[in-house]
């Protein structure tokens, strides 16, 4: 399957969000979380207007995976990185991960942060990600999230 990318528009936000939720729950997550994770994790309007929010889109125009980030945090962080569960290792997360990094390089960001999901720390160390914390969830107790920093 063939992926582009494009900038997310502020329509979607919401239609975005449920992406990432239905991502995020792919992981067999218990229900009773859905509600205050998706308080956590949706797509902002915000960053959505600023740019700094991209789609990995079909050739069909079908929504495959979504990236958020806030290039102000210190150091700037990636808020969301989430496929599409039936596009899951079809290229569709790569895609818009190398999307990102030329984002960064072309913004002069040398180094971003991301919490990332533990289902996810494997796919963010093969592209050259570093542990260097950890953190327990503010939603799933007991869970450690890994702190991952990206070094271009």
């Amino acid at each position: 399957m063939k992926f582009h990318i494009r900038l997310a528009e502020v329509y979607e936000v919401d239609e975005l969000t449920d992406l990432v939720i239905r991502s995020k729950f792919h992981w067999n997550y218990d229900a009773r979380y859905r509600a205050p994770l998706r308080d956590l994790i949706r797509v902002s309007r915000k960053r959505v207007s600023a740019g700094d929010c991209w789609v990995a889109e079909t050739d069909d125009g079908e929504n495959a995976a979504v990236c958020q980030l806030d290039p102000i945090s210190d150091p700037p962080h990636l808020d969301l990185l989430f496929v599409e569960p039936k596009f899951i290792g079809q290229g569709a997360g790569t895609l818009l991960f190398e999307n990102l990094l030329t984002e960064c390089r072309h913004r002069g960001i040398a180094t971003f942060d991301m919490d990332a999901d533990p289902n996810a720390t494997e796919f963010y160390l093969r592209k050259g990600g570093r542990i260097v914390g950890e953190f327990e969830s503010t939603v799933v107790r007991g869970q450690l999230l890994p702190i991952i920093e990206i070094t271009l």
